[in-house]
Formats: C-alpha cells, sequence, structure tokens
C-alpha cells in the first residue's frame, strides 16, 4: 500500500512540521514491519497505529487531511468515503485514484513511490487552508456523484434512453 513512503514524507516534515500526526487507521500484515520502521525513524510519538476501526468514518472527520500513498488500485472506496466526509485528499497518481481526484481541484497527486513528492503535497496542503477547503468541498460533490441514488439515476436515464 505505499504506507512506508507516507511515514518517509513524515520524517521529511519533521523539522518544518514538527505538530503533524500521522494515524494509521487499519491493519494487516505490514504493521509490525512499519511500526519498527516508524521507529527507526524516529517517528514513535508522531505515528498512532489505529488498528482495525469500525467506525472509520468518525476518524475521517477528525483528519486536516487524508492521505493515501497507494503504489494500486482498484478504485479506491477510501477515497470517497474521504470526500464524503469532507476531508480533502491527497493520494498518488495510479489507476483509479486517477478516476476520482483531479489534481488541485478536489485533491492533490503525486507519483507513486516518492516520499519526498508526498511530503511536498502534505506541506502544501498543511500550509493553505483556503486549498484545503476549496478541494474539501469539491471532494464532497465528487463523492455524491458515486452515491446509491446517483447511480440508480444514471441507471434509470440509460434505460430510458433504450427504451427510448
Amino acid at each position: 500500500k505505499g504506507y512506508a513512503y507516507l511515514l518517509q514524507a513524515l520524517a521529511l516534515l519533521a523539522e518544518d512540521l514538527p505538530t503533524v500526526r500521522l494515524a494509521l487507521v487499519g491493519g494487516g500484515e505490514e504493521r509490525p514491519a512499519l511500526e519498527d520502521l516508524a521507529r527507526r525513524l524516529g517517528l514513535a510519538e508522531r505515528v498512532e497505529f489505529a488498528g482495525q476501526q469500525s467506525g472509520v468514518a468518525e476518524w475521517l472527520r477528525r483528519m486536516d487531511i487524508f492521505v493515501l500513498p497507494s503504489l494500486q488500485e482498484g478504485l479506491p472506496t477510501v477515497v470517497l468515503e474521504s470526500m464524503a466526509c469532507g476531508t480533502p485528499v491527497i493520494a498518488t497518481e495510479i489507476p483509479g485514484t486517477r478516476e476520482l481526484v483531479q489534481n488541485g481541484a478536489n485533491g492533490w497527486l503525486v507519483p507513486p513511490s516518492d516520499a519526498p513528492a508526498l511530503a511536498g503535497a502534505i506541506r502544501r496542503a498543511v500550509g493553505d487552508y483556503t486549498a484545503r477547503r476549496r478541494c474539501a468541498l469539491a471532494g464532497m460533490k465528487t463523492a455524491q456523484g458515486y452515491a446509491i441514488s446517483a447511480s440508480a439515476a444514471q441507471y434509470v436515464e440509460l434505460y430510458r434512453e433504450l427504451v427510448g
């Protein structure tokens, strides 16, 4: 999923943004290695390994920024969930996220496997409340387009066109 690059990006931000914290929500077999990397990078006090959570929306609403450093994805529902919660998104520019995030409009895209680029995007987003708010509002509109009601309306319209 690319979380090691996110930890490396946080380490690059340590001096300029000492108050930035990271919450990693979810579980998986990478966790012990990521916890070790966080310790080695001197980030143990700045990273919370929250584990599997049932109330993910509450976590997303508490975040100032959601970061998805994935190396590959299908259509990442967590990006849509973040957008629906009004949390601006930084994600890697890979298939799937490219379908959802328009760079600078409703979130930010960075190259995969690039910790310095990820750190730069986080730095810019943290430093620009207006841009974060603009992306959050645009992201909410994007997420609405993927709601069940919107999809159902699109299917109804398609059937009407076909039946004609």
